[in-house]
């Protein structure tokens, strides 16, 4: 999980444990904080940071797979350039679609 993600779940959790531990002391200085807030969204942010997580590693696979599909098609296409280049002239590999001039 994300060190950002774990160090404010780590405080907020620490947070609701001291406003707990200390709810008639606050009480009695007329400080009323919802601790079951706290937790809620701290299981919020937690299931949030672990969707997170999936979806980039959905996202770092799916991009791998693009960039070897990308590479495969770019391989293809320099193959299939080479015998329209070793028999015909410069001038005719536009005809089939061959643009680049080397």
């Amino acid at each position: 999980m994300n060190k950002i993600y774990l160090d404010i779940l780590s405080k907020s959790g620490i947070l609701a444990e001291g406003i707990s531990k200390n709810a008639k002391e606050l009480a009695s200085k007329n400080i009323h904080i919802n601790t079951d807030m706290i937790l809620s969204m701290r299981k919020e942010l937690e299931s949030a940071a672990k969707e997170q997580e999936v979806a980039e590693k959905h996202l770092a696979e799916a991009r791998k797979k693009a960039h070897k599909a990308m590479d495969d098609l770019k391989q293809y296409c320099l193959q299939a350039k080479q015998p329209i280049k070793h028999n015909f002239f410069v001038d005719s590999w536009a005809r089939f679609g061959v643009t680049d001039k080397r």
